[in-house]
């Protein structure tokens, strides 16, 4: 992986190097509406702090298995190789999975433009996505 904004690593994982273009595009309500019923953690539910990350620990699994099930086994190697060739020593499958929830994240904020309570939802994941984005670079 050359050097490039995260949302631009997020693109070309999730449409060139695991093809899930269509696969999203297919299954985008179904997708969203999972993500969105995952919500919170029920203690975190009323907080008002987007950095505590309780939204993306609870929808990365989601976005680990939209990767899996979305792509082919050929297009899935072809990733994993991807990442394991940009960043050796990484979980190729968690950075995967990471690059699908920020794809996701940043296609559902824009979809939710209509749907305030949506839009609350996925800003909420984008707000703790550049956080814990923001720690890991401290």
């Amino acid at each position: 992986m050359q050097p490039q904004p995260i949302l631009e690593r997020a693109r070309v994982a999730v449409e060139e190097q695991l093809n899930l273009t269509e696969f999203v595009r297919d299954h985008r309500q179904q997708i969203y509406d999972l993500i969105a019923s995952w919500g919170p953690p029920p203690a975190l539910a009323d907080c008002d702090v987007d950095s505590d990350g309780g939204m993306v620990a609870a929808v990365l699994p989601l976005a680990a298995r939209i990767a899996l099930a979305g792509s082919s086994e050929a297009d899935f190697r072809r990733a994993v190789a991807w990442v394991s060739a940009a960043l050796p020593g990484a979980d190729p499958v968690s950075v995967l999975s990471a690059l699908t929830l920020i794809y996701l994240a940043h296609q559902g904020r824009e979809d939710a433009s209509g749907d305030p309570h949506r839009a609350q939802i996925w800003q909420r994941i984008n707000s703790e996505i550049e956080s814990l984005l923001g720690s890991a670079a401290a």
